[in-house]
Formats: C-alpha cells, structure tokens, sequence
C-alpha cells in the first residue's frame, strides 16, 4: 500500500471519513445576497425615508429655536408683571432674523383684575410693553 495516491485504500478512507463542502445552492443565499435582494426591494422607500429624515432635522432645529426665544420672552416679561402666574399670552411671533418677539400680554393689577392685553416687544435682555409695539 502506497501514501497518498489517489485511488488507494488509504486515500479513499480518507475520502469517507471527511465530508465534501455543500454547494452554494445548499448552503442559502449570503449575507451579501440578502442585503442586495433587500434594497433591490425596498430602494426607493428607504431612499423617501432618509429624504424625510433629512428636511426633518433642520425643521425640528428651526422649531426648537422658535420655542426656545418664546420661553426666554415670557421669562423676561413675567419678571416685570406685578403678578406673574397670572400672564396670559396671545399672538406670539418670533423673528430669527432680528431676534425680536413680539405679541400680546395680560396680566392682573395690583388689585387682582385683569389689565387687558397690551402689546409687548422683548429684544435681547431688554422687554417693553405698552401699545407702541403692536
């Protein structure tokens, strides 16, 4: 009996007791193939998605913003109300440009009633009301 020879004994048992690989076909598609069959499928959902994704953040900056200038406004007027829990705040606008607000404030009087709404104008750290600022 001779080593390593193809068609002898040794060779053959060799053969038997070591499996030959499954094919391709056995095994089931790749990671690779999946990941193609999936966009393949689903490419223009995914691509409207990220679309959305992407006009989305900027928007939810831009309205962050937006609330964020409000509140610091309102902080700012509530600290020159005679009674600041009773503020009550109607046509708020905000300009980024200028970083002014403008709106409508009513708040009660050192008696308890309400004043009725008066126009206010916070710029910066400086907040002014009276009807010279609608």
């Amino acid at each position: 009996m001779s080593f390593g020879k193809r068609g002898t004994a040794k060779h053959q048992a060799v053969q038997r007791i070591v499996p030959p690989a499954a094919p391709e076909a056995d095994r089931g598609p790749g990671v690779l193939t999946l990941t193609r069959m999936f966009f393949r499928d689903f490419k223009w959902p995914i691509l409207g998605a990220l679309m959305l994704l992407f006009l989305a953040v900027p928007y939810a900056s831009y309205t962050l913003r937006l609330n964020a200038m409000e509140e610091r406004a309102k902080d700012l007027l509530r600290e020159r109300l005679v009674d600041p829990e009773s503020a009550r705040f109607r046509n708020v606008t905000v300009d980024l440009r200028t970083g002014r607000v403008v709106g409508e404030v009513n708040s009660k009087n050192k008696l308890g009633g309400y004043v009725g709404f008066q126009c206010f104008l916070v710029s910066g750290n400086a907040a002014f009301i009276g009807p010279d600022w609608c």
